[in-house]
């Protein structure tokens, strides 16, 4: 699609009511992307308010405006009044109205200009403008862009460069990922340049453990992983009562796939946690293994070539024995 950005530039402009949103539990990406919108337009004179479903993971909290952030399972009420008087919403590291949970109804009524900004294929026509582009190692990065193809370059200070430095580096596994290009390191050279400090923001996100977070990792990875040679997968799992005995708190299974995905002969790696009313998955590959296609297939979900989530409805064995049976004909 063709953007117009002088016309989305005045709208932004003229708007007096300015939302941004993200999807349901945010992650680096979805928080450091929205916050990094949200004080950029602070810069340039607009208030906004940041809308997100649920709670975020405490070692994100750091991020300049976090403290302002709504959450639409706390703050329902505010959150549908702001919704339905935005001028101008900015919908974020999602391609479709769904997976913004409860706040679907309130985004899918308003009335307000509508833009997205994802990296997710297949985005739905939920919005009015949409500026969606695989090729984007993350959202945060789009957000950069964003911003230099309204003019505002020069905008980009310490305060907007590390949320979308966050974002970029939660995004592409510390810049490991395929998906980084010799644009996302120039991009950051501007970060730096703006007075980003990385290795702080490293420290912030990746040197934050509670013990209650080691010490899951450490039984997951002694009691409740199974590697399948034959199949080239490993798999982890987490039940409810792993939850209550570990304390779970949000952001604290996050990696874990990718510790499974690391060891030796693994191609595909597979996390199932059990929540109050589903199992949700994380899927991760290597190379040409497209696991959002196994996802969208068989557990109705999506996402990235080699990043992917996905739910099931079954319990959480039989959930893990339909993934076993449908890996063997995937692959």
């Amino acid at each position: 699609m063709t953007l117009d950005y002088s016309q989305i530039k005045s709208k932004l402009l003229e708007a007096n009511t300015i939302v941004i949103t993200s999807h349901q539990s945010p992650d680096g990406d979805a928080v450091g992307s929205s916050l990094a919108m949200y004080n950029f337009l602070k810069a340039i004179g607009k208030a906004a308010t940041v809308i997100l479903p649920d709670a975020f993971p405490v070692y994100y909290q750091w991020m300049s405006g976090a403290d302002k952030v709504l959450f639409y399972d706390k703050q329902k009420e505010t959150c549908d009044t702001l919704l339905a008087s935005a001028d101008f919403i900015f919908c974020l590291d999602y391609n479709n109205s769904k997976r913004v949970g409860p706040v679907q109804q309130a985004l899918d009524n308003a009335k307000g200009f509508k833009m997205m900004i994802d990296h997710h294929p297949n985005p739905s026509e939920c919005c009015d403008a949409v500026f969606s582009d695989i090729s984007f190692c993350s959202t945060a990065q789009m957000v950069y862009e964003f911003i230099t193809y309204l003019g505002y370059e020069t905008t980009v200070d310490a305060a907007v460069g590390e949320c979308i430095y966050c974002g970029i580096m939660t995004d592409t596994g510390s810049f490991r990922f395929a998906s980084v290009t010799a644009r996302t390191h120039e991009v950051v050279s501007h970060l730096k340049k703006a007075g980003v400090v990385h290795y702080r923001i490293h420290e912030r996100v990746y040197d934050q453990n509670s013990l209650d977070r080691i010490r899951l990792q450490g039984f997951v990875l002694n009691e409740q992983l199974e590697h399948i040679p034959e199949l080239k997968t490993t798999i982890i799992y987490l039940n409810k009562i792993d939850n209550a005995t570990f304390n779970i708190q949000p952001g604290d299974t996050e990696g874990l796939v990718n510790i499974a995905l690391s060891i030796k002969g693994t191609e595909v790696a597979a996390f199932f946690r059990e929540d109050t009313d589903k199992i949700k998955i994380s899927f991760r590959s290597k190379g040409t293994i497209e696991v959002n296609k196994l996802s969208e297939k068989y557990f109705d979900g999506g996402g990235h070539k080699n990043a992917a989530g996905g739910q099931s409805q079954q319990s959480i064995q039989q959930a893990i024995a339909l993934y076993k049976n449908v890996l063997h004909e995937f692959l």
